[in-house]
C-alpha cells in the first residue's frame, strides 16, 4: 500500500494528491476513493495549457531575477571598488599620522620638560649655565649677547645658538629659575639627540619676556638677524609671527599644543608648518616651544600611494594645499596653492566636515581622511568614469556566465517538457480514468521507459479498496491510542505543574523569610561592631589590641556573608524593582577608592580607579553592588600585583564599557561559566570563610540580568581577570544638590558637635552613643520620637541627627527628622540608618533628602558621613548668613 500512495503522489499535480492523502489519512470517515478523486483530478488538456502559462510567467520571473542579479553584482562590484579607495586612503592616513606624531613628539617631551623645569631645576644655578654654556663662550654687545664664538667648534658640539638680552639673567620672584638658566639647560636639551623626525628643521624656544631666543640646530647670528639691526628688535619682531602669538594666553586659554597655518621658507627650503606650545610655571606664561617643519615629505609620501589615478592632495583646515603628488614642493615659486584650485567650490570637506567616503560630485567620486592632531585633510577625486571601467574589467566573466546560464536554463526547459511534462499529461489522463471508471483503464501510447510504471499503477488500482479498509482500521486504531496517551501526558504535566508550584513557593517562602530576617539579625551585628571599635579605642593592652583587631575581622567576615546572602534574597524577592536615572560614574568610583583602597593596601596590592566624567543612566544602588562585588573578588583572588577599575565610551556613542582588571589567579575555561552559580568557588574547595560564601558573582550575573546589561569575563590561569559590564549613557546633569554637595565636601573637625540618636533598640542606641561620644561628640540619646522632640532645645538644637528607620512609636525615622527640623525651625543635617534592604525603603529616605547607612554599619562610613554633614551645615549657615 505504501508503494502505491508513493507512486499516486508522484505522478499527480500536487493538490491533488495532497488531497487525496489528507482524504485517506485525516477524515475518521473517508468518502470513496472514486468520490474523493472525481471532483480533484483535472483534464489533460487543460493540464497543458496551466504548463504553458506557468512557463511564460516562470521565465518572465527568472529574467528579473537574472536582471535583478546583473544590477545587484554591479553595485556590489562598484561598492567593493570604492571601499577598496576608501581602505587605501584611509590606510595613508594612518600612516601619515605615525609620521606626523613622530614629528610633534618632539614638542610633547619639550613642552612637558619645560613646564617642569623649576621643579627639576639644580639648586646652584652657577653650575647650570657653566657647564652647556661656559662664561667665556658667550659673545656680548651692549647687553646683548649670542654664542657666536661656538663657529669654530666641531659641528657636533654647537649644540645650538642663543640669542638673548642682559635681562634674561634676571631672576624670578620666589626663586624660580631665570630665562638664562631655563634657556642654558634647554639649550643642552634641545640639541643633544632629541630630534625626533628627520622632517624637522628648527626646534627653538622663544620667552616671553622677549629677552631670550634659543635655536638648534647652531647657525651664525647674522643668519638670524638678517635685515633687523640687533637682538633686541629681531626677538621682539619675532613675536609676530603666528608660532609666538598662537601660544599666548589670550590666543590659546588651554594651553594645548598647535598647529600653524603653512608658509614658504624664507631661504628656499619649500613649504613649512610650525608646531608650537605654550610653556606656564604653575600660572606665568614663560614663553612657547616649537619646531618648523619641511613638508617636501608629503609629495613623496602621497607619490606612494597605491592608485596611481585621480588627484591627491593634503590641505590643513584653512584650504592651504600642504602636499600632492608632484615632483617640485608645494607651494613652489607661485606661493601657496588652495583647495579650491583641485575641487568644486560647493565642496567644503576640507574645512572640518565628516570624512568623505566616495561622495559623487559631478563625474568624480571624492574620499577624504581627517588627521585630527594639526587638522589637516587628506583628500583623493577620482573620475567616476575610471571607477565604472575598473567594475566593467572585473564583471566581465560573471556576465557571460549568467548569459550561459540563461541558455541553459531554457534547453532544460525544452528537455524537461519532451522527455517529462509530456509524458506525465499522459500519466494524469490514465490516473483520472482509473480513478473514475469501474474496468481496467486503457494503457496510453508513450515511450517504452515508463511502461514498467504503468504496469504497476495498473495493478495498485485493483488492490486500493483493499489497502483503504485496512488503513482506515489502522488510523481509527491509532487515533483511540494517541487519545489515551493525550490523557496521560495531560494528568502528568498537571501533576508536574503542582510540583514546580510547590517547588517556587517555597523557594520564594525562604527568600522572604531571609529579607524579614535581614532587620533583627543586622541589628545585633551592628551594635557588635560599634561595640568591638569602641573596645579598640579604649583598650592599651597590646594583647587585647590583637585580640580587638582579629575580633573586628571576624565580625566584618560576618557582615560580608550576610551582606551577601541578603542581596541574593532581596533579588529574588523584589527583581522588579529598579531605579533608573542619569549620574555620573565619578560618584561610584570615588566610592570604591574610599571604601576599598586601603583593603588593597593591606594585601599589599596597588588599587587604580582610573577617572572619568562619564555620566550612565541605570540604577546606581545595583551597580554600585555590581563594582563592590567585583572589585572585592579581586581583591580575594590576587595575591600580588595590581587592580585596575575603568569606564571608556564603546563605538557605538550609546553605551559605555566598565572593566575591572586584576593581576590574581585567573579562572580556567571550563570554568568561567561556573562562577557566576551561586555558592561555586574555583579555588576555595576547603570552604575557607576569609573567602567569602561564592555568591559575589552570583550576584553581579542577577543584578546585570535584572537591569539588561551586558556582563563578559575574560581570563586566562596565572594571566588575571578581566571583567566587563556595558552600560547606556546618561545625559549629564550640571545642577549641584544638597546631595552633591554633601559627596564634595572635605572632612572638618568635629569636636564639640552635637548629636541627637534616636533608636528603639537599647543596644543598638548605648553601642552608637558610645562610639560617638569616643569620637569628641556630644550625644542626645533618645528611644523615641516623643522623647527626642521633649529633650530638643530651641535655643540649642544639635547640629546632626541620626535616626533609625523603624521606631516603635509608631514614626518612621523620616518623619522624626521632619518633626525635629519644624520644631528647631531650621534644616539640620540627618541621616537615617536601617537594616531593611527593600529598594523601597532607599528610594523614601533619597525622596526626603537624607542620607541613608545600611546595617550594619561600619564605624568608619559612620564617621566620614558625620564630618560631610558638619561640613554641609557649615557650608549652609555661611549661604544663609550671605
Amino acid at each position: 500500500m505504501n508503494f502505491a500512495v508513493a507512486a499516486i503522489k508522484t505522478i499527480l499535480p500536487s493538490r491533488a494528491a495532497c488531497a487525496l492523502q489528507e482524504t485517506i489519512f485525516v477524515n475518521s470517515q473517508p468518502a470513496p476513493i472514486d468520490q474523493a478523486l472525481r471532483p480533484k483530478l483535472i483534464g489533460p488538456r487543460f493540464l497543458a495549457q496551466y504548463y504553458r502559462r506557468a512557463i511564460t510567467l516562470w521565465s518572465v520571473i527568472f529574467f528579473m531575477i537574472v536582471g535583478g542579479i546583473v544590477w545587484s553584482d554591479w553595485q556590489r562590484q562598484f561598492a567593493l571598488e570604492v571601499n577598496l579607495i576608501n581602505q587605501r586612503v584611509q590606510e595613508s592616513a594612518v600612516n601619515l599620522k605615525a609620521i606626523i606624531k613622530a614629528a610633534s613628539d618632539e614638542i610633547t617631551q619639550l613642552s612637558s620638560w619645560a613646564n617642569n623645569f623649576p621643579k627639576n631645576a639644580p639648586v646652584s644655578s652657577a653650575h647650570l649655565v657653566q657647564k652647556p654654556l661656559g662664561s667665556h663662550q658667550l659673545a656680548t654687545v651692549e647687553g646683548e649677547f649670542s654664542l657666536d664664538e661656538r663657529a669654530a667648534w666641531p659641528p657636533a658640539q654647537r649644540l645650538g645658538q642663543m640669542l638673548a638680552l642682559s635681562g634674561a639673567k634676571q631672576p624670578r620672584a620666589g626663586g624660580a629659575p631665570s630665562n638664562h638658566e631655563l634657556g642654558a639647560a634647554m639649550l643642552e636639551r634641545i640639541g643633544d639627540g632629541l630630534k625626533t623626525s628627520d622632517f624637522l628643521r628648527w626646534t627653538y624656544f622663544n620667552a616671553a619676556s622677549k629677552d631670550l631666543l634659543v635655536v638648534a640646530p647652531w647657525a651664525p647670528k647674522k643668519d638670524f638677524l638678517a635685515g633687523e639691526p640687533s637682538i633686541a628688535s629681531f626677538l621682539a619682531h619675532a613675536w609676530t609671527y603666528e608660532v609666538a602669538t598662537a601660544g599666548l594666553p589670550e590666543n590659546n586659554p588651554g594651553r594645548q599644543p598647535y598647529w600653524t597655518q603653512a608658509y614658504p621658507d624664507q631661504v628656499g627650503a619649500g613649504l613649512m608648518v610650525s608646531h608650537g606650545a605654550p610653556v606656564y610655571w604653575g600660572d606665568e606664561f614663560v614663553g612657547v616651544v616649537a619646531t618648523d617643519l619641511q613638508l617636501d615629505f608629503l609629495n613623496a609620501f602621497l607619490r606612494r600611494f597605491p592608485d596611481p589615478e585621480g588627484v591627491l592632495v593634503i590641505a590643513n583646515a584653512q584650504g592651504q594645499i600642504l602636499g600632492d603628488r608632484s615632483e617640485k614642493p608645494a607651494g613652489g615659486p607661485d606661493g601657496i596653492n588652495r583647495i579650491g584650485s583641485v575641487l568644486p567650490p560647493d565642496w567644503r570637506g576640507a574645512d572640518g566636515q565628516s570624512p568623505l567616503q566616495g561622495l559623487r560630485k559631478g563625474g568624480d567620486l571624492v574620499f577624504t581622511s581627517s588627521l585630527d592632531a594639526p587638522g589637516w585633510t587628506l583628500v583623493f577625486k577620482l573620475p567616476q568614469a575610471t571607477v565604472n571601467a575598473r567594475v566593467a574589467k572585473a564583471y566581465t566573466t560573471k556576465f557571460y556566465l549568467l548569459l550561459v546560464l540563461v541558455l541553459g536554463a531554457f534547453v532544460i526547459q525544452f528537455v524537461l517538457w519532451r522527455m517529462y511534462v509530456s509524458p506525465a499529461l499522459l500519466i494524469a489522463d490514465f490516473v483520472t480514468r482509473g480513478a473514475t471508471d469501474t474496468g481496467q483503464p486503457v494503457m496510453p501510447d508513450i515511450p517504452g521507459i515508463w511502461r514498467p510504471w504503468f504496469a504497476a499503477i495498473s495493478r495498485t488500482f485493483g488492490e486500493r479498496r483493499h489497502y483503504l479498509t485496512q488503513l482506515q482500521s489502522s488510523h481509527d486504531l491509532l487515533d483511540q491510542r494517541v487519545q489515551e496517551r493525550t490523557h496521560e501526558l495531560l494528568q502528568a504535566n498537571q501533576a508536574l505543574r503542582e510540583k514546580r508550584a510547590e517547588a517556587e513557593q517555597a523557594n520564594l517562602d525562604k527568600s522572604r523569610f531571609l529579607a524579614s530576617a535581614s532587620h533583627d539579625l543586622r541589628q545585633p551585628a551592628h551594635a557588635l561592631g560599634m561595640f568591638i571599635d569602641r573596645l579598640d579605642l579604649v583598650s592599651t593592652d597590646p594583647q587585647a589590641k590583637g585580640l580587638v583587631a582579629s575580633a573586628k575581622a571576624a565580625v566584618r567576615e560576618m557582615q560580608d556573608m550576610l551582606d551577601d546572602m541578603f542581596d541574593l534574597s532581596r533579588l529574588d524577592v523584589e527583581s522588579a524593582q529598579t531605579q533608573i536615572q542619569s549620574f555620573p560614574v565619578s560618584t561610584l568610583f570615588d566610592a570604591l577608592q574610599r571604601g576599598l583602597a586601603n583593603e588593597a593596601n593591606a594585601k599589599g596590592l596597588r588599587f587604580r580607579v582610573r577617572p572619568s566624567a562619564t555620566w550612565l543612566k541605570t540604577d546606581p544602588a545595583l551597580l554600585r553592588r555590581i563594582l563592590l562585588n567585583l572589585v572585592n573578588n579581586s581583591i580575594r583572588y590576587t595575591p600580588a600585583g595590581s587592580i585596575l577599575v575603568a569606564c571608556r565610551p564603546t563605538r557605538s556613542g550609546t553605551h559605555a564599557r566598565i572593566e575591572v582588571w586584576d593581576s590574581g589567579i585567573g579562572i580556567a575555561p571550563e570554568d568561567q561559566q561556573k562562577v557566576f552559580q551561586e555558592f561555586y568557588q574555583v579555588a576555595n574547595p576547603q570552604r575557607d570563610r576569609r573567602l567569602g560564601l561564592g555568591v559575589g558573582l552570583s550576584i553581579v550575573e542577577r543584578c546585570c540580568r535584572l537591569l539588561g546589561l551586558a556582563l563578559s569575563l575574560r581570563s586566562a590561569l596565572g594571566e588575571g581577570t578581566r571583567v566587563s559590564v556595558t552600560v547606556p549613557l546618561g545625559k549629564s546633569n550640571l545642577d549641584v544638590s544638597d546631595d552633591n554637595v554633601l559627596q564634595s565636601c572635605v572632612p572638618s573637625e568635629i569636636t564639640g558637635r552635637q548629636v541627637m540618636l534616636i533608636e528603639d533598640d537599647a543596644m543598638g542606641r548605648e553601642a552608637v552613643a558610645g562610639m560617638l561620644a569616643a569620637w569628641g561628640y556630644s550625644v542626645i540619646a533618645a528611644e523615641s520620637a516623643k522623647m527626642a522632640a521633649e529633650g530638643l532645645q530651641k535655643d540649642q538644637p544639635p547640629d546632626i541627627i541620626i535616626s533609625d528607620l523603624r521606631l516603635g512609636d509608631g514614626v518612621n525615622g523620616i518623619e522624626a527628622v521632619r518633626m525635629l527640623r519644624s520644631l528647631a525651625g531650621q534644616k539640620i543635617p540627618a541621616c537615617v540608618i536601617s537594616g531593611d534592604t527593600d529598594v523601597r525603603v532607599r528610594q523614601q529616605v533619597e525622596a526626603a533628602g537624607l542620607i541613608l547607612l545600611s546595617k550594619p554599619v561600619r564605624p568608619a562610613k559612620l564617621r566620614s558621613v558625620l564630618r560631610h554633614l558638619t561640613q554641609f551645615d557649615s557650608a549652609e549657615n555661611t549661604k544663609h548668613q550671605a
